[in-house]
């Protein structure tokens, strides 16, 4: 009967540790899929923070460009101007077209001034523009005969 009992304690002692065996596989794998969920819910969580400050951006960035209107100049250059009642004290300023487009300020830079009007250029996208503030006076040359 003890070599029965024993036989027995044997066969309960294998089940047992089957059993554990296949408990700590499961617990394995439920930790696997918990830290592969967790690197998803990582991801996730960068992905929102990344559009939301995209988002942050595109509203800045229409607030921005609400302070500005587009003018052309008599040269037909045109560029965006900042409107007076909206300048909080900055000063009167340009800035390039192409980059507005982009949605990135990057103010004129005088160049040279002259005869009414300045070059400008661009620092980001090196657009070089002529801007005179009123039309060019215009001489007509059958009126002209009389005095040279």
């Amino acid at each position: 009967m003890d070599i029965a009992k024993g036989i027995q304690a044997l066969d309960t002692n294998a089940k047992v540790k089957l059993a554990t065996i296949e408990l700590m596989e499961k617990i394995l794998t439920a930790q696997q899929e918990a830290f592969a969920a967790q690197q998803a819910q990582a991801t996730l969580l960068e992905r929102i923070r990344k559009l939301e400050a995209d988002a942050n951006r595109v509203s800045d960035w229409e607030q921005e460009r609400a302070r500005y209107e587009l003018k052309e100049f008599p040269t037909g250059a045109m560029a965006y101007v900042l409107k007076g009642n909206v300048s909080d004290g900055e000063p009167g300023h340009r800035i390039c077209p192409a980059c507005y487009q982009d949605s990135r300020k990057s103010i004129l830079q005088t160049i040279s001034r002259g005869r009414g009007g300045e070059v400008v250029d661009c620092p980001r996208c090196e657009v070089r523009l002529t801007l005179v503030e009123s039309a060019p006076i215009r001489i007509d040359a059958s009126r002209t005969s009389g005095y040279y």
